[in-house]
């Protein structure tokens, strides 16, 4: 049976981290899509970051919920130094968070255009990329947890709307096979990816297919291709031939679903609905 998640940063905010894994556990959910960007603990002192992570996944335990994944960096490196170090070293903690919430992977975007213009030389932005994910391997290494890289699509730059540098999945993957590690992965967004073929950018099946093995982790959603991420079923992508493409790959992780929530005191009936909608979604395409 396909083990299916739910990336959870909107009842997170709404409910804190502990009722969000009651509640994802109530909703029929396998696991969790843990999101650590902008988390306030990850400020707290060694000691407490330790125990409050460690009593988190002690519940997810309790409550049979696996946290699969975690969501760290929204961007990489960009050309300010000084903002990199605090980057290296937020990342850093997002690393070991993840290992004390015995996630496998911490899913990470790499270099944005809104950091660096449409304009910068990609060579420029991929050296400093991949001079961002050397500096992360130690410290993957010692956790035991992937750097797992996220396919891009759109963003906006100065009210301007272009393609991401790593809107080309062949760069995202060039970036993997460049770091000396074998804690590494990729993680395709299938609405990312479908904003990307505006750019004559494979599609989320065929991107599948390129990553291959490479592909440690998803964010699905339908194609909103409007900076949205809708449930499956409700856009345009052809789900008959991503999951193929997925069974092909010999893919076994969890279907890990990044949807648009609601942001209203519905989030919660929501959320239990969808627990039995994306189940009897994912079994129409068989184990």
């Amino acid at each position: 049976m396909k083990r299916i998640s739910l990336s959870t940063g909107t009842p997170q905010h709404r409910f804190g981290d502990r009722n969000t894994l009651r509640l994802l556990a109530e909703s029929g959910f396998d696991g969790a899509d843990f999101l650590l960007h902008g988390h306030e603990k990850l400020m707290l002192p060694e000691d407490e970051l330790t125990r409050y992570f460690t009593d988190l996944r002690s519940l997810a335990d309790a409550l049979g919920i696996t946290i699969c994944q975690t969501h760290g960096l929204l961007a990489g490196f960009g050309p300010d130094e000084q903002q990199n170090a605090l980057t290296l070293e937020t990342a850093k903690r997002q690393l070991k968070a993840t290992a004390l919430l015995r996630a496998k992977h911490c899913v990470l975007h790499s270099a944005r255009a809104y950091q660096w213009g449409f304009d910068a030389p990609f060579e420029e932005v991929q050296a400093a990329n991949r001079r961002m994910c050397a500096a992360l391997i130690p410290t993957a290494e010692d956790c035991g947890v992937s750097l797992c890289l996220e396919s891009l699509g759109r963003t906006k730059v100065n009210g301007v709307i272009g393609l991401e540098f790593y809107a080309d999945p062949n760069r995202l993957m060039a970036d993997y096979d460049a770091l000396p590690t074998d804690r590494k992965g990729l993680c395709l967004d299938t609405d990312h990816c479908w904003c990307a073929m505006d750019g004559g950018h494979p599609d989320p099946a065929e991107t599948v297919r390129l990553f291959g093995s490479r592909l440690t982790a998803l964010h699905l959603s339908d194609s909103g291709g409007s900076g949205k991420h809708p449930r499956p079923g409700f856009g345009k992508l052809d789900w008959t031939a991503l999951f193929a493409a997925l069974d092909e790959v010999g893919y076994s992780g969890f279907y890990s679903f990044e949807l648009t929530l609601r942001q209203d005191d519905g989030l919660e009936a929501e959320i239990r609905e969808l627990g039995r909608y994306l189940r009897e979604f994912v079994n129409q395409f068989g184990a």
